[in-house]
């Protein structure tokens, strides 16, 4: 041949067949025999195109580039008579064998799941093949799909594969991704990556192909895919300390993450799993993000982490009071609860401020406004000082926005008395001793030395002392004594000798099959080993949340070895995981009884030097509650995850002119 065209003038590179069966197949049709001989012997090697060819020079589908060869041939001589025809094959010693690929077959209607560590490897044998994989995802998150050609010894090569990429939401048309990007557009060699983000949650579809739509057995990519789905628990509160573990695809032991932009350090503890403890954070939502400095790979769950009353209110509970003396404390606290705006569950941890005027003043707590956190009822209170008469009202706020008010009115007198509990319950069929506590204030001032009577106006108690004198605080204390109560018990606390002013005690009966367990604080403790844990604190009350004073609480205490949370197998990239036996380190049992305000305070318990885990279950009547104390070494010690200090910035649609999936 000499120049591109023959004799008609049409150009060499029009001829072969677009008939797949023929692939493979040269007719070197025409070949001359030397004048005087029958036949002619000719030499045939083979060998790639030279790479330099391209653009016109390009030779049919493979203008984007040559393929390197797999395996080699020796030379080949044949001998051809005039007008005869032979054919002769050519086995490439060496060649890539049809690979063993577990993830076909797969279609755009029939995707395989994406394995579970989010890392294969796959093949595009056959002519067109196409691998099309499948997930869920959350709204408002980014992940990175990267996919690396590689040769048959599993080295990346850009001489074989060039894979190109698309991402479908459920309802999408195969020819039309959403998102989608051509070869080797990554930094890792021959890697080509897609970088997406999700605004609604769905069931969602990547794919990969070859850019020019061949398949050949030495077609092989490795994939991973890099996606942070879920945090649990995905609520925490703004004292930090909790153990949170993020599930998601494609985790490493490089893989680092941040929260808010701020580098934290976390673990890998399982395929698909990292844990991490949480710094002390502001209220609000944070977002999560995880980086691959080896890769340059890349996910983030957007506002992913809510922190404190971020996406939550406030409830009143109780902003009412009787009129209370000047210089005393309002026996009702200002009371509020914070509580999730989607399904109203109480919310932990969060920071509630209540501001006072200076007409009152909140107790122990100097601050203004003064900031309390919401115990595990998801429930703040202040208790109120009363400094000057008249109305003054008491807000009670979140730093996230909205607010509630209580109402205390002061009284001037120039004496006065009250009680710091206007009303106890208690359970029939005890025995129990409530305390009464009495401050006497003289014109706003608490007085000591000034004698109280306390009188029992009915009911089937007794009462010790009746009488007792005001300490250097104002105060003077008694105990009602009831026993297999069935009726209310009424007692007066009143100043002698006149008897006057006076202040009213309630006692009521509350059946036992009515006993409810709150968690107020301590469940869920994570430390480090060698600190120590806080006690747990417990609420019996009644099925109206009314206080119960008196109630024996058994708690059964079990501190065993912490397990590792999985033992993992992993064969190829199939990964196992079971959960390893428990072993009990030691037991215990006490029976604490629940004070005037129904509190039962379990004290810390004592646990060796070594990650446990302790399990508690506190019981009363038919009521039960459940705990679950955690150590473990500060540093977490299984596949330690570095800090982040970037967050790459995903490009939303890389190709495509729409900016994101959508969940369908």
């Amino acid at each position: 041949m000499t120049g591109y065209t023959n004799a008609l003038g049409d150009r060499w590179d029009t001829q072969g067949s677009a008939n797949t069966s023929l692939e493979g197949f040269y007719d070197l049709s025409g070949l001359e025999i030397p004048d005087g001989y029958d036949s002619a012997t000719y030499e045939i090697s083979v060998e790639p195109v030279n790479t330099l060819y391209s653009g016109s020079t390009s030779v049919g589908p493979y203008a984007a580039g040559q393929v390197a060869a797999s395996g080699s041939v020796g030379k080949v001589r044949v001998t051809i008579a005039k007008g005869g025809e032979v054919t002769q094959d050519f086995v490439m010693q060496g060649a890539a064998a049809e690979p063993a690929d577990r993830w076909e077959p797969s279609s755009f209607l029939v995707p395989r799941a994406i394995p579970l560590a989010g890392t294969w490897t796959a093949s595009l044998s056959g002519y067109g093949d196409r691998d099309y994989y499948s997930f869920h995802a959350e709204a408002n998150r980014t992940f990175t799909f990267d996919v690396t050609a590689i040769d048959e010894a599993g080295t990346p090569t850009a001489n074989k594969a060039l894979p190109v990429l698309g991402a479908w939401a459920s309802g999408d048309a195969e020819d039309t991704p959403e998102v989608s990007q051509t070869y080797f557009n990554a930094a890792p060699t021959a890697t080509t990556r897609l970088q997406v983000s999700t605004s609604g949650a769905g069931d969602f579809k990547v794919g990969v192909a070859d850019y020019r739509g061949d398949g050949r057995p030495d077609f092989r990519y490795t994939a991973r895919l890099l996606y942070a789905d879920k945090l649990s628990p995905a609520r925490i509160g703004v004292q930090g300390g909790s153990v949170v573990i993020l599930e998601g695809f494609g985790f490493t032991n490089t893989t680092q993450v941040s929260l808010g932009g701020s580098p934290i350090t976390a673990t890998q503890i399982a395929a698909g799993q990292i844990a991490f403890h949480a710094p002390t954070l502001s209220d609000g939502t944070y977002t999560v993000s995880l980086s691959d400095p080896a890769t340059g790979a890349t996910s983030q769950m957007i506002g992913g982490l809510v922190v404190g009353a971020a996406n939550a209110k406030l409830v009143l509970l109780n902003g009412a009071n009787p009129q209370v003396p000047v210089g005393t404390v309002a026996p009702n606290p200002i009371s509020v609860q914070v509580v999730d705006n989607a399904d109203g569950s109480p919310v932990a941890g969060a920071t509630v401020q209540f501001a006072a005027p200076s007409a009152v003043a909140i107790v122990d707590c100097p601050e203004s406004p003064c900031t309390v956190i919401t115990d595990q009822t998801g429930t703040a209170s202040a208790q109120v000082l009363v400094k000057q008469a008249g109305a003054s009202t008491i807000t009670a706020s979140l730093p996230t926005g909205g607010s509630v008010s209580g109402t205390v009115n002061g009284l001037a007198a120039s004496t006065e008395i009250t009680l710091a509990q206007l009303i106890a319950y208690v359970p029939t069929g005890v025995t129990a001793s409530i305390p009464i506590l009495a401050t006497v204030v003289e014109n706003g001032v608490p007085t000591a030395g000034v004698p109280i009577n306390f009188l029992k106006n009915y009911g089937a108690a007794i009462v010790a002392p009746s009488s007792s004198t005001t300490n250097a605080s104002g105060i003077a204390s008694s105990s009602v004594n009831v026993s297999l109560l069935t009726s209310d018990v009424n007692v007066s606390a009143c100043v002698a000798p006149a008897n006057a002013p006076c202040r009213t005690f309630i006692i009521h009966p509350i059946l036992d099959s009515a006993f409810q367990l709150q968690k107020i604080s301590g469940d869920g403790q994570s430390i480090a080993v060698g600190q120590s844990f806080a006690p747990v604190v417990l609420r019996v009350t009644d099925a109206i949340g009314d206080p119960l004073a008196g109630i024996p609480v058994t708690c059964d205490v079990h501190v065993n070895e912490a397990p590792a949370p999985y033992l993992q197998a992993t064969t190829g990239e199939v990964v196992t995981s079971r959960y390893a036996n428990q072993v009990t380190l030691s037991s215990s049992m006490a029976t604490i009884i629940s004070d005037s305000n129904g509190l039962v305070t379990l004290p810390a318990p004592t646990v060796p030097a070594q990650p446990v885990q302790v399990m508690i279950r506190a019981t009363t009547g038919m009521a039960e509650a459940d705990v679950v104390l955690t150590s473990v070494w500060a540093s977490l010690p299984t596949t330690l995850i570095p800090s982040a200090t970037n967050t790459s910035n995903h490009r939303r649609v890389p190709t495509s002119p729409r900016r994101e999936l959508q969940g369908k």
